[in-house]
């Protein structure tokens, strides 16, 4: 592993350890005060898979839905914490193949909103990530490591509850064995690091 990846890898290690501390310092059980559902559109990452047609797979897309809750953190409900699980899944229907990754993030995310803007950052944990497929009828599965990773976002609220916003999410995938990426390269494990638009509603 390169210096530049070891030394990113314990950059998001020692954050995200920081946020979890700083989640443990507060009661949050009886402070849930609204449902949040959301949806995300993002790219990035290594590539997986090209099919024939020039269709490419990549580790950071495409789509998410989740749902979860806002607990406040301030009497004015301008800090609060959102923890959020959701599916991120990219698909390929092709005529040699059928290729899909998948996986389920859970997300605790500390926001605080000012006025219509709202800034936000946390750990986000990728359970189950799982990459299968059929290629010309030859079937392969690649099931990973769950993966912690981190978040970052800003939002602009259109009204008071519906946020459109943009988040990077840092994250590494790592599996059991090794994977040949397009181009011929061998490892075992992927980056898939995205940058996405969402959108998100509180009830």
């Amino acid at each position: 592993m390169s210096n530049s990846k070891q030394q990113a890898r314990n950059a998001r290690k020692f954050l995200v350890t920081s946020m979890l501390l700083a989640m443990a310092q507060f009661p949050l059980a009886a402070q849930a005060n609204g449902l949040v559902l959301g949806m995300e559109l993002s790219g990035g990452g290594d590539d997986i898979a090209v099919m024939t047609s020039g269709e490419t797979i990549k580790a950071g897309e495409l789509l998410y839905f989740g749902a979860g809750y806002n607990y406040s953190l301030s009497s004015d409900n301008t800090l609060f914490l959102r923890s959020m699980l959701g599916f991120k899944f990219v698909n390929i229907n092709a005529k040699n193949g059928d290729l899909a990754f998948t996986r389920f993030p859970l997300d605790f995310i500390f926001i605080k909103r000012l006025d219509a803007f709202s800034l936000g950052a946390g750990p986000t944990y990728h359970l189950s990530p799982s990459y299968d497929g059929t290629i010309n009828g030859v079937f392969s599965k690649i099931d990973f490591d769950n993966s912690l990773g981190l978040l970052v976002q800003g939002s602009y609220y259109f009204s008071q509850q519906t946020e459109l916003g943009v988040r990077f999410t840092s994250i590494d995938y790592k599996a059991g064995a090794s994977i040949v990426l397009p181009g011929g390269t061998v490892t075992n494990e992927l980056n898939g690091n995205s940058l996405g638009v969402f959108l998100m509603t509180s009830f």
